[in-house]
């Protein structure tokens, strides 16, 4: 063989090499792109995950803060209640002393079984 076949040879080797390095190399972008894409929705689907969370979140804090100043009234209005039983109570006392015998009269009967009364309606 003569040099000139040698470079031919050697050129079509390179070209075969240089043919196959540049189709890995495009075989390569076309993954990574596709690669991406699959990255780039992974992401969009946790953030709207995230988001949704985030209103059910909101929602359920609204729902407790709604909730703990329903009780919260209800808690003040019982210990007003409570409060101004147990001042008819004492005024009670004060006014007409329990005698010997400790029979209840009426207004002491009335104040007990208002008490009574508020304490079953209340909510647990």
């Amino acid at each position: 063989m003569n040099i000139n076949q040698y470079w031919k040879a050697g050129i079509a080797v390179l070209l075969v090499v240089m043919s196959f390095c540049a189709g890995w190399y495009i075989n390569g972008l076309r993954w990574q792109s596709k690669l991406d894409k699959i990255d780039l929705a992974h992401a969009e689907e946790t953030a709207e995950a995230l988001r949704q969370a985030q209103q059910v979140n909101a929602g359920l804090l609204a729902r407790i803060k709604q909730s703990a100043e329903g009780y919260q009234a209800l808690e003040e209005k019982n210990a007003q209640e409570t409060a101004k039983l147990k001042q008819d109570l004492k005024n009670a006392q004060k006014k007409n002393p329990l005698p010997a015998g400790c029979q209840l009269d009426a207004d002491r009967l009335r104040i007990i079984q208002n008490a009574v009364t508020a304490a079953n309606h209340r909510a647990p």
